[in-house]
């Protein structure tokens, strides 16, 4: 029987009741029918069989949620054909589809408690969807899932995956244990470009040549660094920090694993490229359907234009 709130006059039944109890900044999986957010059990018999179903939460802290209002404000699954999200506006549930051929490129950021998912897509499209990091291992099941049939609806391409850059040393601890990560997930990755975090130093008679030139050479300019590996059907570049050389001294907590389907990827070019400051940077752009990447480094990434500098 349905219980009612006290002080209340809306009814709250035992289901609404359990859901409000264990609800939370996390994103859970969905198995049964009664851990479907109410708002979208029309859509529970369509979805339960996908390969992953998960729930995500409103973003409000506990006291401010009351049992039986909406606690989730979206819900993911990987279908047979692709991926189904749907999404509370104003009330109403939107339903997007997105076929694993269409998409262009998966990102998972992280920093502190902010989590974004980003599925770049073919036509330009984006969907994004932004959840607490406490929620960091379930999100990455469910790109897990998206990454494996992507991979399975493009296995007419193959990208190079038998050359090896150098690895980060193990002073570098955040990339060694990203890559440590990446490689659980699939052990067969091999790394062709890695950027140490490192301090760019212009010339010593760059620079000067006007007032703006002068400051931006006196400013400590820093890379974060990044790195790309390859399987045969899956670009992946981990990014620390921003994309851009900075100035702040605090090196910062964000960082980015993008992963780019053989499928969607259409090569890789290298330049030359000045900085503000006066210093040279080498710039590879990674071309995928959708959108372009760019990776910095001190110097060419060779390795990685060899295998990947060709048209796809």
């Amino acid at each position: 029987m349905p219980k009612r709130e006290k002080g209340g006059a809306d009814m709250v039944t035992e289901r609404q009741r359990v859901e409000y109890d264990r609800f939370g900044p996390w994103a859970y999986p969905v198995s049964e029918p009664q851990e479907m957010p109410p708002r979208f059990d029309p859509w529970y018999e369509e979805l339960r069989a996908s390969a992953l179903l998960i729930k995500l939460p409103i973003a409000a802290e506990r006291k401010a949620a009351k049992p039986g209002s909406d606690l989730y404000e979206g819900i993911l699954a990987v279908g047979s054909s692709g991926i189904v999200h749907l999404s509370l506006s104003r009330g109403e549930v939107l339903r997007r589809d997105i076929a694993f051929g269409e998409i262009g490129a998966i990102s998972l950021v992280q920093e502190l408690l902010y989590g974004e998912l980003r599925i770049d897509l073919a036509d330009g499209g984006v969907l994004s969807v932004v959840f607490n990091t406490v929620s960091a291992d379930i999100l990455g099941d469910f790109i897990d899932e998206v990454r494996r049939e992507c991979a399975a609806a493009g296995t007419e391409r193959r990208l190079p995956a038998d050359r090896h850059s150098a690895e980060p040393p193990e002073e570098d601890i955040l990339f060694q244990i990203r890559l440590r990560a990446l490689r659980r997930r699939d052990p067969g990755f091999a790394v062709l470009a890695y950027q140490a975090p490192c301090v760019l130093v212009p010339p010593k008679d760059c620079g000067r040549r006007s007032l703006l030139g002068l400051a931006a050479s006196l400013l400590r300019w820093r890379l974060d660094g990044c790195l790309l590996a390859v399987v045969p059907t899956e670009l992946a570049v981990l990014v620390r920090g921003s994309w851009m050389p900075r100035t702040g001294k605090a090196r910062g907590y964000r960082y980015e694993s993008v992963y780019i389907p053989a499928s969607a990827f259409r090569g890789a070019v290298a330049e030359a490229r000045s900085h503000a400051n006066g210093a040279s940077l080498h710039v590879l752009r990674l071309s995928a359907a959708g959108r372009d990447y760019e990776l910095l480094f001190e110097s060419e990434p060779s390795e990685a234009l060899s295998a990947l500098g060709r048209d796809y």
